[in-house]
C-alpha cells in the first residue's frame, strides 16, 4: 500500500504560499503573482520517496515546491536538488517536448500544481513571473 498524495485547496492552507517562492527566480513573487498562483494552482502533499514526474513523458503539468526538497534525476543520476521556490515542468509546456528529468521527493514535498491551462494563464497574467521562468528554462535548457 502506497502512501497517497494529500490534495488541498491553496485557500484552505492560510498563508502556505509565501512571497519568497520566487527567489530561486531572481526575485521574490509580488502580492499580484502570489494572487494569481494561489487562484490557479492545486496544492499537493507527497511523502518521501515519491516520483512526481517521469524523464521522457509527456508534461502535463508544472509544479513549484512550497516546501520540502526533491531530487532532479537525467538518465539515473542525480543532476540537482529542487527545493523551496523552484518551478519544475515548466520547460515540457512551454516548449511542448517530453520531460527532460525525473523527479522524485527528498523529503515530504508541498507542491503547488498547475496543469498546462492554468500554467499558461498563470504566464499570461503575470508577464514579469513568466521573463523569470522562461530565461530560467533557457538556461536551463542550453
Amino acid at each position: 500500500n502506497a502512501p497517497k498524495a494529500t490534495i488541498m485547496s491553496v485557500r484552505n492552507i492560510g498563508n502556505t504560499i509565501d512571497p519568497t517562492l520566487g527567489s530561486r527566480l531572481g526575485g521574490t513573487l509580488n502580492e499580484y503573482e502570489l494572487s494569481v498562483l494561489s487562484q490557479f494552482s492545486t496544492v499537493v502533499e507527497l511523502p518521501e520517496g515519491k516520483r512526481f514526474a517521469t524523464e521522457g513523458s509527456v508534461g502535463q503539468e508544472a509544479v513549484v515546491i512550497v516546501e520540502g526538497l526533491a531530487s532532479v534525476m537525467r538518465g539515473g543520476e542525480q543532476i540537482a536538488v529542487a527545493s523551496k521556490g523552484d518551478f519544475l515542468g515548466e520547460l515540457s509546456l512551454l516548449f511542448n517536448t517530453p520531460r527532460n528529468a525525473t523527479l522524485v521527493t527528498e523529503t515530504s514535498v508541498t507542491l503547488a500544481v498547475l496543469n498546462r491551462r492554468e500554467f499558461h494563464s498563470l504566464m499570461n497574467l503575470c508577464p514579469r513571473l513568466k521573463k523569470l521562468v522562461e530565461d530560467e528554462a533557457q538556461l536551463r535548457s542550453a
